[in-house]
């Protein structure tokens, strides 16, 4: 009896201890370094601008160009994340790449500057290419780059760096929209130059120990989320086309009006990232998150042409949930099947964006319903979109399977765990290669007199060595270290 009493008084602490710092992780994501958050949010609202938004293409208020250049841009990164899938082994992205990423950014900027004034003729098509391929490369490189940040993080930290930025996106994008085409239109082109620049002076170390053992219920996760991705960026793509098909100063009033549903997402991920943990913070979205996107395809079959800036709404929160999700839940697989990023993330992404690029397509009917004439109906459209989302989310990626990757902490050994536990603190706090070794030692437990036999060294050496790895990391005692490498496991 006393033994089980024992067992759960250290289960106790250790929840509670896991807790304290899982709480501590999230407010120091928002104390420290705050201005990191910028990097991803301006990176996403140039996003939302290029691709799903409408003040870029204010100055010549052309419709068909403007659909024509967030297809082409869509099937720019489409190619872009393929390429760097395709020369993984060459291009492993595991660390941030400085140069890469400050190229991306320019070249992002000049191929949004080539998107802003309509063109015609043949060479039209020649600089919408050109354009497509150069805004794709930005956001392939920005996000891969970004998703070395997250997978490094701890969940706790990446899930406070996804949200507010998102949040930060959000308002970015309505101050631009708000704004004179002449002030909007050029800090759009900027803003991939300067969330590059931001992206490379972010703290890119390691702050977290483990690793997910691949097997064969691990790849079965993989084959079955790049299903769901297809599905979801099929069912986005179709409902964008449906908004984009609009004449331009139509697509903008109702864009305006249904990124209300944005803005609300948004909201939301980042209230409930303060209040949960990554498992309970993924489980919630994606409890909202599909419904919401269903719910909204039924609006859209039910309601009046006045009315359906809210069925879009609808999607639109539930979709920025759901990417959210998988954005947190691709850093986890990325960190925990020891891949580079451009190996797990670029796949995926590719697929989401081709995935949209039909969509878009049967949406806005440019050539695809001629080719499948059932599909001329929006409400055949719409119907299908909500039968292949429920079916897919119901039988094939699962709530279930999203928690499972999320909360799988086990490792290939609990040595390979403690062993990169102790790098990482070591690292983390400037510990010499000396002191690293007693550190370890330290953290197992052993005594002074162990210690000096072991790593053969004299009693002063010994103290020496200790009272600088308490002075470094800031602890009083031994426990105090135990409980630090705990926390890291």
């Amino acid at each position: 009896m006393a033994l089980g009493g024992g067992e759960s008084m250290g289960d106790t602490r250790r929840s509670r201890l896991l807790a304290s710092d899982s709480g501590d992780e999230k407010h120091s994501a928002l104390r420290t370094r705050v201005w990191e958050l910028f990097g991803f949010g301006t990176q996403y609202a140039w996003l939302l601008c290029v691709v799903f938004g409408s003040n870029l293409y204010a100055y010549g208020g052309d419709g068909d160009w403007a659909c024509k250049a967030r297809l082409g841009t869509i099937v720019g990164m489409c190619v872009t994340y393929l390429g760097f899938f395709l020369l993984r082994k060459r291009i492993p992205l595991v660390r941030i790449n400085r140069p890469l990423v400050v190229s991306a950014g320019i070249l992002g900027g000049l191929g949004t500057m080539l998107l802003v004034v309509p063109s015609a003729g043949p060479q039209s098509y020649a600089i919408l290419g050109v354009a497509s391929l150069l805004s794709g490369y930005c956001c392939a490189v920005m996000m891969l780059e970004g998703n070395i940040l997250w997978a490094n993080y701890r969940p706790e930290r990446a899930m406070m760096h996804i949200a507010p930025s998102t949040l930060l996106s959000v308002i970015f994008y309505y101050l631009l929209a708000t704004a004179p085409v002449f002030i909007a239109v050029p800090v759009i082109c900027v803003l991939p130059l300067v969330g590059g620049l931001i992206l490379t002076f972010s703290h890119h170390s390691r702050s977290r120990a483990g690793s997910y053992r691949k097997s064969e219920e691990a790849r079965n996760l993989e084959r079955r989320l790049i299903i769901f991705i297809a599905c979801f960026a099929l069912v986005i793509g179709c409902v964008f086309g449906l908004m984009a098909k609009s004449d331009y100063p139509a697509f903008r009033y109702l864009t305006n009006l249904a990124f209300a549903g944005i803005a609300a997402a948004s909201s939301v991920a980042f209230v409930l990232a303060m209040r949960r943990t990554p498992p309970r913070f993924l489980e919630s979205l994606d409890c909202v998150a599909t419904p919401s996107m269903t719910i909204g395809l039924i609006l859209l079959l039910l309601l009046g042409d006045d009315l359906l800036w809210i069925g879009f709404a609808c999607v639109l929160f539930g979709y920025i949930l759901e990417d959210l999700c998988l954005w947190l839940l691709n850093a986890e697989l990325v960190f925990r099947m020891r891949k580079s990023t451009s190996e797990l993330l670029a796949r995926s992404a590719f697929v989401q964006w081709g995935a949209m690029a039909i969509g878009f397509l049967i949406g806005c009917g440019t050539g695809a319903n001629h080719l499948v004439p059932v599909l001329a109906s929006q409400g055949v459209v719409v119907g299908l979109c909500a039968i292949v989302l429920i079916i897919v989310r119901s039988f094939v990626f699962t709530r279930q399977d999203a928690i499972w990757a999320i909360e799988a902490r086990t490792a290939h050994s609990s040595e390979d765990i403690l062993q990169e536990a102790y790098a990482i603190i070591a690292e983390r706090y400037a510990l010499s290669a000396r002191e690293t070794d007693v550190f370890e030692l330290m953290a197992r437990g052993r005594s002074g007199s162990y210690i000096q036999a072991e790593l053969s060294l004299s009693e002063s050496t010994v103290k020496t060595h200790t009272r600088n790895i308490y002075r470094k990391i800031g602890v009083n005692g031994k426990q105090d270290l135990i409980d630090l490498v705990m926390r890291e496991c």
